[in-house]
């Protein structure tokens, strides 16, 4: 008993869906998982405030809640504003700036990460001193705006 090339492609199409809604199911139960992680994690946090030091620190972070929203707001446009420059001016020629949420992992991983996540020189050209020039105005605005925005918190 020989098998078609059609029934092969329908077993193939059969197990390529069940592999698909394998993978979805999965993909799901790790965000379930995750939400429920998120939320003993939270419910830990919580049952801190039953200790009076602990409390103290809990607290604080809750009077601060606003202000520490309005600093991630400040430093998510600051972030963005900084990738669609680098996008629009260095996305042609360098691969980690080559759309908006790429250079923006990038910063990112430049503000965070070791010295030389951000390299500065790359092949010799004249986009060296225009990159040099974004990458310390990155770091100046980071550093000195928002970090002491932060502080004031």
């Amino acid at each position: 008993s020989e098998v078609t090339f059609a029934d092969k492609k329908n077993i193939f199409r059969q197990m390529l869906d069940a592999l698909s809604a394998s993978i979805v199911a999965s993909q799901q139960r790790d965000a379930f998982g995750m939400a429920i992680a998120l939320l003993m994690f939270m419910r830990v946090i919580m049952a801190t405030n039953a200790h009076p030091r602990i409390a103290l620190i809990t607290s604080t972070l809750g009077r601060a809640a606003s202000d520490m929203f309005h600093f991630f707001l400040l430093f998510i446009l600051v972030l963005w504003g900084f990738a669609v420059i680098g996008s629009w001016r260095f996305g042609s020629s360098r691969d980690d700036m080559r759309s908006v949420p790429t250079a923006m992992k990038t910063q990112i991983d430049a503000i965070l990460g070791p010295p030389g996540a951000l390299p500065i020189f790359g092949k010799e050209s004249e986009e060296d001193a225009s990159y040099l020039i974004f990458a310390v105005l990155l770091h100046f605005v980071n550093f000195f705006f928002l970090v002491n925005f932060f502080l004031a918190i």
